[in-house]
């Protein structure tokens, strides 16, 4: 099992956790990141290699770089 850490922005707290719930992904907030201008939200998500694709599509919501 990997764990990947997002740095989600509260305006897309609804669509990001919508894909986490879709794909039953186990997740955790650890913080706040402190390093942004605006409010972001951090969350480890652990995958499997089999939720590459889900991954891909919890970067690109985000807009984070492949």
């Amino acid at each position: 099992m990997k764990t990947r850490t997002f740095s989600v922005a509260a305006g897309q707290l609804h669509n990001f956790t919508g894909i986490l719930e879709d794909n039953d992904l186990s997740n955790r907030i650890t913080g706040l990141d402190d390093e942004s201008d605006e409010i972001r939200i951090l969350f480890e998500v652990d995958y499997e290699p089999d939720d590459r694709d889900a991954i891909l599509e919890l970067m690109d919501e985000i807009d984070e770089e492949f």
